[in-house]
């Protein structure tokens, strides 16, 4: 295959150094204020709900504003791990409690994981190994809950105005993949690529092919042996200039050439495979060239900018947002030819899916509510990052955030799960007298059941709802969030509602008592 790794799914390792941070202020007027917010109660101690952010600009966005909703809607600490993701596997290792080793790779111990959440997951060719890491504990460890709501899309782009110029002076769509055949004279609308400044290039000599057995394929599909080199026993581009691949219909005649521009960074260029293959297919007059870096601050980001070329991107994404990308339509996506190593069709949208440790449930029941309702349109985060965001700095990722989420309340107040509306294993709990309550009323929120009592469902006339009941004699509880209570084992009791240990029977006969102190030990230990 091409890559098991997508535009999107690279960016979120290669702009791993973005994390979400809080700037400590507050963003909206009616925030729970920090001192009341609460932490994760298990029983091994308390702590904050983990998020695994992966460096793309769109997701490094949307979990600001989940970060925001959960700390000052929901009032649940966040913590944001600072770790630079590298891909979506890690993060299965992450939620699972391992700890990353620098020699051994990912150490599983079955420790409990600070890391519960991550919004943006690519799941395809993924899936074999999210079944590995919950093989890793009975009944699970990782639940997929779905879509976050939008999709990421990627492929060949033009600008808007360049697709506005072409059609007043030639009559030509560049928006469709059949407008940039040779015999059309394409390349009119473009800049030549001996106007292109070389020091912005990164040279082919350069270029680390990520994929070599895709290019088998480039030669099966066009026969194009003059367009390919032999290094290493593999196949890779051949660069008729020091900076540029040639397509067959314009390596006669540079000046035909309409130059085309992707990213090259930890040594490898980027989806050179696929673009190879649609420019010899359908005889697109095309020069191929790698610009330093796939994010913010190398030569990839500005040469769009400042030339008229043809450039991969992806989205949602506001690297090249004032330009008004259009991504060009080739063929309808063909999975099955990719799957061959046949890219002349497009790339599907590939939905984002939201991951969770299963034990939020008991954890916060409340945040796994907010992570089902979650529904982000692209167009919710292109304007967020868009509008707002005047760099792609954390601190100023967080402010967009939280001006989206101002500006923006009719959207995501749809997605906040109601204050008293409790889940399995919490109980409605009065702000007012600090105990828990069996009755809905203006300050009713919820709060994990204690120990010795268990989560019960209930209705009323506004809707499900849950309350906290004492565990009866004869069963106890020790465990937060519960929704059950355990029943006494042979030899010991529960004298009094609300237990949360046992007590043992005493006999007088030694060796009756023996054996029943023998069990309670059993039981203390279990």
């Amino acid at each position: 295959m091409l890559s098991t790794v997508s535009g999107p799914l690279l960016l979120a390792f290669l702009l791993g150094w973005l994390v979400v941070v809080s700037t400590g202020e507050q963003c909206l007027p009616y925030a729970i204020p920090p001192a009341e917010r609460r932490s994760l109660q298990s029983d091994t101690g308390t702590f904050p709900l983990g998020l695994w952010v992966n460096g793309n600009s769109h997701d490094v966005g949307v979990s600001a504003a989940f970060s925001i909703l959960v700390e000052e809607i929901v009032g649940i600490h966040v913590f944001t791990d600072p770790r630079r993701p590298k891909n979506v596997k890690h993060a299965f290792y992450a939620i699972a409690g391992c700890e990353e080793n620098a020699t051994s790779g990912w150490v599983c111990e079955g420790k409990e994981s600070r890391i519960h959440v991550m919004l943006s997951a690519y799941m395809l060719y993924n899936e074999d190994e999210l079944a590995a890491v919950n093989r890793m504990r009975m009944g699970g460890i990782i639940t997929v809950l779905g879509s976050v709501g939008y999709s990421l899309f990627e492929g060949l782009h033009v600008s808007q105005s360049l697709i506005a110029k072409a059609w007043e002076t030639q009559g030509l769509a560049l928006e469709y993949y059949r407008s940039y055949h040779y015999n059309q004279n394409p390349s009119a609308a473009f800049n030549k690529i001996s106007e292109v400044n070389t020091s912005d290039l990164v040279p082919c000599a350069e270029w680390g092919i990520y994929s070599p057995h895709v290019l088998d394929m480039y030669l099966k599909l066009t026969g194009d042996l003059d367009g390919l080199d032999v290094a290493d026993g593999s196949f890779r581009p051949r660069c008729h200039q020091q900076n540029w691949w040639l397509s067959p219909t314009c390596r006669s005649n540079t000046t035909e050439c309409i130059p085309c521009i992707t990213c090259v960074t930890w040594g490898y260029i980027w989806y050179v495979e696929e673009i190879m293959q649609k420019a010899a297919v359908f005889s697109i007059p095309m020069a191929l060239a790698g610009g330093s870096g796939c994010g913010p601050g190398g030569s990839f980001e500005k040469l769009p900018l400042t030339y008229d070329m043809l450039f991969y991107s992806w989205g949602p994404d506001i690297t090249f947002q004032s330009l008004q990308p259009v991504k060009i339509i080739f063929p309808v996506s063909n999975q099955m030819e990719h799957e061959q190593n046949i890219f002349t069709s497009a790339r599907a949208e590939i939905d984002q899916e939201i991951l969770a440790h299963l034990d939020l449930q008991q954890w916060a029941p409340e945040v796994l509510g907010l992570l089902k309702n979650l529904n982000w349109q692209a167009d919710d985060v292109s304007d967020m990052l868009g509008h707002h965001a005047s760099s792609m700095e954390p601190s100023d990722i967080w402010q967009a955030a939280c001006t989206w989420l101002q500006t923006n309340e009719a959207t995501w107040k749809s997605w906040i799960p109601s204050r008293n509306s409790c889940y399995a294993g919490q109980g409605m709990y009065s702000e007012a007298t600090q105990a828990f309550v069996q009755e809905r009323q203006a300050e009713t929120i919820c709060q994990p059941c204690p120990p010795g009592t268990y989560s019960a469902l209930v209705s009323d006339k506004i809707g499900d709802t849950a309350e906290c009941r004492q565990c009866e004699p004869g069963f106890r509880q020790a465990s937060y969030a519960a929704v059950t209570c355990d029943p006494c084992l042979a030899g010991t009791f529960a004298s009094q509602k609300g237990s949360t240990s046992l007590s043992f029977y005493r006999f007088r006969h030694k060796n009756v008592f023996m054996r029943f102190q023998s069990l309670s030990t059993v039981a203390h230990r279990m």
